[in-house]
């Protein structure tokens, strides 16, 4: 389904549409935990190379790292790889941590042309929790989160191992921006 020439052809027909292009990628192997595979990376590098401002993946339900990839034009191309799930009942622990991604746009006039970057960004992780028979599923930021809706949680039961230090042990291995407190 990944179709490069259509890519660059479609990308250089929305690129001076636009002050800023942001492509979503449906990439990568399932549960495939911190680091996307060669594929994903592979075609990172090729968006960049087409100056993609900000790639967002999706489909290996699991977390993976952030990265800026550097761009023909001289910028940047910012690319998280994967979010991980939002609202799933999977069953394994990995496969609970999902995240919001949290980007700063940043608008400037130079040479009466307008120039917008992204100035910040960063993760802000969200444990999807539900209990017995799937039931009062919700979605926490994980700096809510903790031990009385852990020892609720459906999974909890299932393995012991699945901790806050978990978590927090898998953010960690993303080596980005972790945002730990409501933005507002």
């Amino acid at each position: 389904m990944i179709n490069r020439e259509k890519m660059t052809k479609d990308i250089k027909a929305l690129r001076p549409l636009c002050d800023f292009l942001i492509v979503s990628m449906h990439w990568g192997d399932e549960y495939r935990l911190v680091e996307p595979g060669p594929d994903q990376k592979e075609l990172a590098v090729f968006l960049s190379k087409q100056n993609v401002d900000l790639i967002i993946g999706h489909h290996p339900h699991v977390l993976q790292r952030v990265e800026s990839l550097e761009r023909p034009d001289g910028k940047e191309t910012l690319c998280f790889y994967s979010l991980g799930n939002f609202v799933s009942n999977q069953t394994e622990k990995d496969r609970l941590l999902g995240a919001f991604m949290a980007v700063t746009f940043t608008k400037e006039i130079l040479q009466d042309a307008a120039v917008i970057s992204i100035s910040d960004s960063g993760l802000l992780p969200v444990i999807c929790h539900y209990e017995q028979e799937f039931t009062n599923t919700k979605i926490y930021p994980l700096y809510s989160y903790n031990d009385e809706l852990l020892e609720k949680h459906r999974h909890r039961g299932i393995d012991k191992e699945m901790t806050i230090n978990y978590f927090y042990s898998v953010l960690k291995k993303l080596d980005t921006k972790i945002i730990m407190r409501s933005p507002y």
